[in-house]
């Protein structure tokens, strides 16, 4: 890495803090009309070039998943270094870095961090590197999930880093106190039920958080259940307001939000961290990536939290189903300076099982294939302390501070995958329908003022959004 190299003491910190993606959405793209015929392999190079890697929040996570890498492929290091770089605090910003890039035709990164949403629009482009002959030969592996988050248009151009299928994290010991039972609640009242009764016997605390403008990841987890939702049709026209998993979910935050279950402060603020800390946040509806935060949130709180799949929220459509931006990729631009050799490099961390585990040994992060599955459940039930670990760092693995059955929820988890069909536009749809969502919850406007605004909006900002 053209970083400084991390030194073991760092090494051992950073194993135990995990990888993970901080915001989230995407879909992985191939552009219609992709041929997808790549060469199988990257030409030799005289000398080891300098690979640029862009990601979002920090560098960290992204350096040492390069540094297990290598230690399990040390031919790597005669072919590239790496050079990790922040686009921005979340994938929104990294897709406007990107943007920028090719737009000035120089600076673009030989891989970039997204979520579901961004790719359609870099693969309707046609700026994204097709994968169909690389990823082929391990598709029969992988979790639907993994290849539902990999593909567009038929064609894999994405590889799958993280599926974000949906989890409730939650104090296992406090809701077992105050008589709740994840399994028992069914509805949004019996979960509205749950959480005052919660908030009864503990005045200080709240069974969630849910503040007056919620980040973005909260729409892509509520509407991806709806199996034919989407913002448009192919032809253009906006659906904001005629189909009912809008509705819905509108719905759901509000009366959620006004019912005071929730400590009302957003995801990501100033001071959510210490909200957990502080016993004041006690559980949250979120993705499996949260295994990686909330060690560092609650260090004191190991072994007290537990994960399930979301309830079902009936009258919804099953929200066990669906995720949070379908998961978190990695995409390789065909202009960048070393396409094939950034294919090649990422096929060994997320599609060969050998490089997967060795980050699952590392970080926390499940591989996506199959057949590592047992391999990664005996990884999580049968850890040893490495020598002098400190508590804090050993205490921060998954497998410890949330027990070494978390693994067997959030597998399971898998099969509930779902990929809400982001088009080519959506990052800017995401952002006109939150705008209204805050007008919402701000008692603003009605719901049906809200959807029917930002169906305006979209109509007027964007027109027809496969048409970028």
């Amino acid at each position: 890495m053209s970083r400084s190299m991390l030194s073991r003491r760092n090494m051992l910190k950073l194993m135990g803090v995990s990888l993970a993606g901080t915001y989230a959405l995407a879909a992985c793209a191939a552009p219609a009309g992709s041929g997808g015929a790549e060469p199988a392999s990257a030409p030799a190079s005289a000398e080891p070039v300098t690979m640029q890697v862009m990601v979002w929040g920090g560098a960290e996570r992204a350096e040492l998943r390069d540094t297990v890498v290598r230690s399990v492929y040390p031919e790597l290091n005669d072919q590239h270094t790496v050079e990790v770089v922040v686009g921005g605090g979340g994938d929104f910003e990294v897709a406007q870095a990107l943007r920028l890039a090719l737009a000035a035709g120089t600076g673009i990164p030989d891989i970039i961090q997204f979520n579901r949403t961004q790719i359609p629009e870099f693969a309707a482009a046609d700026e994204l590197l097709v994968l169909d002959e690389i990823y082929g030969e391990y598709q029969d592996d992988m979790y639907s999930g993994a290849n539902a988050i990999s593909t567009y248009e038929g064609h894999f151009v994405c590889f799958p880093f993280e599926i974000k299928s949906k989890l409730f994290f939650y104090r296992a010991d406090l809701l077992e106190e105050a008589g709740i039972r994840v399994e028992d609640i069914k509805t949004v009242n019996d979960f509205i039920t749950s959480g005052q009764a919660f908030h009864d016997q503990y005045p200080e605390s709240y069974i969630l958080n849910l503040g007056p403008q919620p980040v973005q990841y909260w729409l892509g987890e509520l509407l991806s259940p709806y199996e034919d939702a989407r913002m448009a049709d192919e032809g253009g026209n906006y659906l904001v307001t005629e189909h009912q998993a809008f509705a819905d979910t509108f719905q759901f935050m509000k009366d959620v939000y006004d019912a005071g279950i929730a400590m009302p402060i957003d995801d990501w603020s100033s001071d959510w961290q210490q909200a957990f800390k502080s016993e004041a946040i006690c559980g949250s509806l979120i993705a499996t990536w949260m295994k990686l935060f909330l060690p560092s949130f609650a260090p004191d709180q190991v072994g007290l939290w537990k994960a399930a799949l979301w309830p079902k929220f009936e009258p919804m459509a099953d929200q066990q189903y669906g995720s949070e931006a379908g998961g978190a990729v990695y995409v390789v631009p065909k202009r960048s300076a070393n396409p094939l050799l950034a294919a090649e490099y990422l096929t060994k961390m997320f599609l060969d099982k050998t490089g997967a585990l060795a980050i699952m040994e590392a970080s926390g992060i499940v591989p996506l294939m199959k057949s590592a599955k047992e391999e990664a459940l005996a990884i999580a039930g049968n850890m040893d302390r490495p020598e002098g670990e400190a508590d804090d760092v050993w205490n921060a693995r998954p497998a410890v501070f949330l027990g070494t059955e978390y693994f067997e929820t959030e597998i399971a988890s898998y099969d509930y995958a779902r990929v809400f069909p982001y088009d080519p536009s959506a990052t800017k749809e995401v952002g006109i329908l939150q705008q209204w969502l805050f007008k919402h919850l701000a008692g603003e406007v009605s719901q049906a003022d809200a959807l029917s605004g930002a169906q305006a909006d979209m109509e007027s900002q964007i027109g027809n959004p496969y048409e970028i």
